[in-house]
């Protein structure tokens, strides 16, 4: 739904169906062990929420006038398929709460990367997921997605789901590390703002987890905040007032953490965090955050990855 305008704002949009390619039959290990031309499933965790919006008949821009309480922690799949040069040609996600898909192949599709972020669209809904074989990233364990779709053009106000996802090779609860009291990984944060007029935004950051494992404490932020307006696509804005903080935490003989007190430097818009390691030995981290602000529609979604 909010890429009907277009996902120009992180690099063009299209559309989008299923999947395409031979199913590769084995569990996802890393991206260095997926092959071409290939469709591979990954697993991970997902929250969404349904909220409703008009479209201006005239500019064609969104107004977002309700948003939902975010679903529970639910569990989530997503197949791709990249093409000879790694680059991703399909993308579908799957959740207890949505069905979402593209693929290039189908008229009106287009999956377009750029600066570590491919964007997705189609008529319906909009995806956007960090690219695991950007060099910038460096990532091989993980990655991340958010997405956006209509669930009902025929009623006023529209109906849509947004929702993010963090999907990977998991690390074994007991291969997380037990030493180490500052272990810092850095990368990337991207997502949805709405903010409290009903705009839409695109949200891109940089990310930072800091690890206790003696303790079992994640320190996670984000800096650099920018937005794009998805009604007046134009240069990102930074907006420190966004930049996120919060402190999450594991359970022993766990590889999942969460926190409930993520809120952005202004202070007014709050939620939660969850996220898990990923690699053989947690060489990556990476994981999905959701907040609401004090009215009917501020909402901030997104996901976020890095490595040590």
């Amino acid at each position: 739904m909010l890429c009907v305008l277009g996902l120009a704002a992180v690099s063009a949009c299209g559309g989008g169906g299923g999947g395409n390619g031979a199913v590769i039959p084995t569990t996802f290990t890393s991206w260095s062990a997926v092959q071409p031309n290939l469709n591979v499933t990954v697993d991970g965790i997902s929250q969404s929420a349904a909220d409703t919006f008009t479209v201006d008949g005239f500019t064609g821009d969104i107004k977002v006038t309700g948003t939902g309480s975010f679903s529970a922690v639910e569990n989530a799949s997503a197949t791709l398929s990249f093409d000879s040069n790694r680059e991703l040609r399909s993308l579908s996600i799957s959740t207890p709460s949505a069905s979402v898909s593209w693929n290039t192949v189908r008229p009106g599709n287009s999956i377009v990367c750029n600066a570590g972020l491919c964007a997705a669209d189609n008529a319906t809904g909009s995806g956007i997921v960090a690219d695991p074989y950007d060099l910038s990233l460096g990532w091989n364990y993980q990655t991340f997605g958010v997405w956006s779709y209509e669930t009902d053009g025929t009623v006023s106000p529209r109906t849509g789901n947004i929702g993010t996802m963090s999907i990977g090779a998991r690390t074994p609860a007991n291969a997380i590390p037990s030493t180490g009291t500052a272990v810092l990984y850095s990368g990337r944060a991207a997502g949805f703002y709405i903010n409290g007029a009903g705009e839409p935004f695109v949200t891109g950051a940089n990310m930072s987890a800091l690890v206790d494992f003696e303790n079992r404490i994640v320190q996670f932020s984000t800096t650099a905040t920018h937005l794009t307006d998805l009604n007046n696509p134009g240069l990102p804005l930074l907006d420190a007032s966004l930049n996120l903080s919060g402190t999450l935490t594991y359970s022993p003989g766990s590889n999942q953490f969460t926190g409930n007190d993520v809120r952005t430097a202004s202070q007014t818009v709050i939620g939660e965090a969850t996220g898990s390691f990923y690699g053989p030995a947690a060489q990556e981290i990476g994981g999905i955050y959701n907040l609401k602000g004090t009215g009917p529609v501020e909402a901030m979604t997104g996901g976020f990855g890095g490595k040590r």
